[in-house]
């Protein structure tokens, strides 16, 4: 009993330990082997606490089967880039230019095969649904021909009263000329002719008495569609004018043209000019008249 009495009993990892009290070495050794314990123990708590569960690293995401990797575009450097727009700013300029040509050429060949067609007899056009039976329902339409020629021009002007007043310098000299407005321009002609080689070889007879003048074509175009009852009197006015042209006697000619063509006042001008060019007997004067017929033949048309 008293040697248990003179010992302190303790517990060291589940069993129990008798100390002497005398030992007190022992005892410090004892209680200090046990809050080395117990600090390990708190240090191995808190690390443990401290320490992320179930974190993925990165390099396991792209393991992951619902890992998807990010498409990166490939962009388009900057040499091509230019390249690109370059090329397609040349295509379209060069669509733009490739129709503004055709347009352009669609347009002389208009011009041109309306004077290609000044020999051309009349043609008659029938309208969709529309007959032959002169009904006012159903009219029919004809075509007529153009008609060009090289005309001596004596001047340009903005108004009649000035190209009158320029005239009078070209009859002093004994050169009659003719006064044609066309679209809000007034044009002064002094002759005609069938080619730019005659046309020229008249210009040169006024240049030697000092007078300005200018050779250039002239037309007055086809019409597609004309009524029959207007176009009928004016059939044959082509074939006439360009025999006449050319220096033909088609005196007889131009009389039966003239009193086929009916009393009215759209007519009348025509008439008179025809009766006028028909009596004439100077070839001066044959050509100032051919241009006054040409020019009603006109007025009449655009009407």
């Amino acid at each position: 009993m008293d040697k248990h009495h003179n010992k302190i009993s303790i517990r060291m990892n589940g069993k129990e330990t008798l100390i002497p009290r005398e030992d007190e070495k022992a005892m410090e050794e004892v209680v200090s082997s046990k809050e080395e314990q117990a600090a390990t123990a708190e240090v191995y708590e808190y690390e443990r606490i401290e320490e992320p569960a179930n974190v993925i690293k990165p390099e396991a995401w792209k393991k992951h089967p619902y890992y998807k990797k990010k498409k990166r575009k490939k962009k388009v450097s900057s040499p091509v880039k230019n390249i690109l727009i370059v090329v397609m700013t040349a295509l379209i300029f060069g669509l733009l230019l490739g129709f503004l040509l055709l347009r352009m050429f669609v347009g002389m060949t208009e011009n041109d095969g309306a004077s290609a067609n000044s020999g051309v007899s009349l043609t008659e056009v029938n309208s969709p649904g529309t007959t032959d039976s002169g009904s006012d329902g159903n009219q029919s339409m004809m075509a007529l021909p153009g008609t060009d020629a090289y005309v001596v021009q004596a001047g340009y002007f903005t108004s009649r009263e000035k190209a009158e007043e320029w005239s009078q310098n070209y009859t002093d000299y004994g050169h009659p000329t003719v006064v044609w407005e066309r679209d809000g321009d007034v044009f002064l002609f002094t002759g005609l002719a069938p080619d730019h080689e005659a046309a020229q070889s008249k210009a040169s007879r006024l240049q030697q008495d000092g007078l300005e003048t200018y050779v250039k074509p002239w037309s007055v175009p086809k019409i597609e569609k004309v009524n029959k009852e207007k176009a009928e009197p004016l059939s044959g006015f082509a074939d006439l004018f360009s025999a006449t042209l050319k220096g033909e006697n088609k005196g007889d000619g131009w009389k039966q043209f003239g009193e086929r063509l009916p009393k009215e006042e759209n007519f009348m001008a025509l008439k008179d000019n025809i009766a006028a060019l028909v009596s004439a007997s100077d070839s001066v004067q044959q050509d100032v008249l051919l241009l006054e017929v040409w020019k009603s033949y006109e007025e009449i048309l655009k009407k």
